[in-house]
């Protein structure tokens, strides 16, 4: 298993709209295959509220004067495209080669395009397209990992990348009083992180943004939150 790095030409053809809907189709039936079909509204429901935190990050870059972005987890690309549009040099990393296809369609037909995309696989074996980026992104995608260990494996890389800016969203919560429903189990309990655990894996920067959103904790479990940080090097 090795990470595949392919940079993206500046020029691009245009794909149809069947194409495009092709890839969004197949992306979506992966999806809606590793959940539930009951939990999906909840995602979806989330998914409005994320929407509304991406553009405080985006004023944040801008703010900041940040250039280059990894996108690490790049799903749909809905992110993505609110990132190229802001003229943002964009670098697309996913496990899943479909997601960096449909993130990938979504920028040209929007008349952009990603500096690189890369597939993870296997993170002993990271071999990434830059050498160090202005800002590392990672919203909804590390509850997914597999182990603490994986995790901070992909923490060291985001380290040696040497961002100035961290944005990252996660799930944690006390598990032992966990009292899910078992059709969220398997999607919302792969993987804890507590907020120590999370900022021990990031010497050397300082929290300037923090919110806890509590709102949907009901849906997973009374002690669940999603937690967002903007983490800035000191």
């Amino acid at each position: 298993m090795v990470w595949v790095t392919q940079s993206i030409a500046a020029e691009k053809v245009i794909p149809t709209w069947s194409e495009t809907m092709s890839a969004a189709l197949d992306l979506r039936h992966f999806w809606e295959t590793q959940t539930h079909p009951r939990a999906r509204h909840h995602c979806d429901g989330l998914e409005h509220w994320v929407q509304f935190m991406d553009e405080n990050f985006l004023t944040h870059f801008e703010r900041e004067g940040i250039e280059t972005v990894m996108e690490w987890g790049c799903g749909r690309g809905e992110m993505s495209l609110k990132i190229a549009q802001r003229g943002l040099d964009l670098h697309l990393v996913d496990l899943i080669d479909a997601s960096l296809d449909l993130a990938e369609l979504k920028l040209i037909c929007h008349g952009l395009a990603p500096a690189s995309r890369t597939q993870v696989d296997d993170p002993e074996a990271i071999q990434l397209p830059v050498e160090r980026v202005d800002a590392l992104l990672c919203v909804a995608v590390v509850q997914h990992f597999p182990t603490i260990a994986y995790w901070r494996q992909i923490a060291a890389k985001w380290r040696s990348l040497e961002p100035e800016v961290i944005v990252l969203q996660t799930r944690h919560a006390d598990d032992a009083n966990r009292q899910p429903q078992d059709y969220t189990k398997e999607y919302i309990y792969s993987l804890w992180l507590t907020t120590d655990e999370v900022l021990s894996q990031f010497p050397g920067y300082r929290v300037t943004a923090h919110h806890v959103d509590r709102s949907d904790a009901y849906i997973w479990s009374p002690n669940a939150n999603f937690e967002f940080f903007v983490l800035e090097r000191s």
